[in-house]
């Protein structure tokens, strides 16, 4: 889902996920952001989109009128709603470097015997070489001790 701003939306805030509230995008792993605004009916609302596939959480519109609060506080609850759904994952993503399955093994770059030599990873359930930030949906976390 391609997500744009609309060309008379009242941006409240663009954040960037500098506070580091926001867990990365469950779908490639990129850094969300935060977009808060008033161009739904006027009421504040808030969306979470990712900045690299461009994944995003439903627009949370928060009617401070009905609620009888400011637009501060309707803007507030509509940025905690939108983080929350953001936030919520079935399990823990784990890229494919840090994954129980992924296996880091050093291979010659050029199909040949001689160097150069890059280190890659070898996803051992599926028998074949990841991309070691990939993720899938099987991905558990490794315990190193």
């Amino acid at each position: 889902m391609k997500v744009r701003e609309q060309k008379n939306a009242t941006i409240i805030s663009r954040e960037a996920n500098t506070m580091g509230k926001l867990k990365p995008c469950p779908f490639c792993g990129g850094n969300p952001r935060q977009v808060t605004d008033h161009d739904i009916g006027k009421f504040p609302s808030s969306i979470i989109v990712c900045e690299k596939c461009e994944s995003a959480t439903n627009r949370y519109v928060i009617d401070h009128v009905f609620l009888e609060i400011s637009r501060t506080q309707a803007a507030e609850k509509a940025k905690a709603k939108a983080a929350e759904a953001w936030n919520k994952r079935v399990h823990q993503v784990v890229n494919c470097e840090n994954c129980l399955h992924g296996k880091s093994v050093t291979v010659c770059g050029n199909g040949q015997t001689e160097p150069p030599y890059i280190d890659v990873v070898h996803c051992q359930l599926f028998k074949y070489q990841v991309n070691p930030e990939g993720y899938c949906s099987y991905g558990k976390e490794r315990n190193e001790i």
